[in-house]
């Protein structure tokens, strides 16, 4: 990490990268090496985990990458979890994890003496059984959530981000 970023020990949450195949492929019973799989330009990990593919396809962007799937131009795609969760008929497919992440919180190095602070916001609000994961209620807890330490407040008066 770059000198000027001091990454907060405490994770915001795990992301998972998934294969998924086109309709009529099942990935427990197929070879990597006999596929070409798509990917999104410019993502480090979509890289290393198409290294195995028999060919590889390069998109621009999700909705690029989506019509060669459809459109039968690639056999599977890479695609993030928070992404593959923008798209229903993903769901549908056969798909495998094939990368981990672990998100977290980077401040600039001029407010490193808020990082601790932060991780300890972080775990209050964990621990309240909140997640900042979209598919798990997003950036809200409950009703009576209310996290102590100011990290996050449930108002009526904003939304959930999402």
């Amino acid at each position: 990490m770059a000198e000027a970023a001091i990454l907060v020990e405490e994770p915001l949450a795990e992301a998972n990268g998934y294969l998924v195949a086109d309709a009529g492929i099942d990935l427990a019973e197929t070879d990597e090496g006999d596929l070409t799989i798509g990917m999104l330009r410019g993502v480090r990990w979509h890289q290393a985990a198409s290294k195995s593919a028999g060919r590889v396809v390069i998109a621009n962007d999700m909705e690029q990458l989506m019509e060669m799937l459809r459109n039968d131009r690639v056999d599977a795609i890479l695609v993030g979890g928070f992404l593959r969760d923008e798209y229903p008929e993903l769901a549908a497919l056969s798909s495998k994890v094939v990368y981990k992440t672990t998100l977290h919180f980077v401040l600039h190095r001029s407010h490193l003496d808020l990082a601790d602070e932060i991780a300890a916001g972080i775990r209050r609000y964990r621990d309240k059984g909140c997640s900042f994961l979209l598919a798990k209620g997003g950036t809200t807890c409950s009703e009576s959530s209310d996290i102590e330490g100011g990290l996050a407040r449930k108002s009526s008066a904003a939304p959930p981000m999402g």
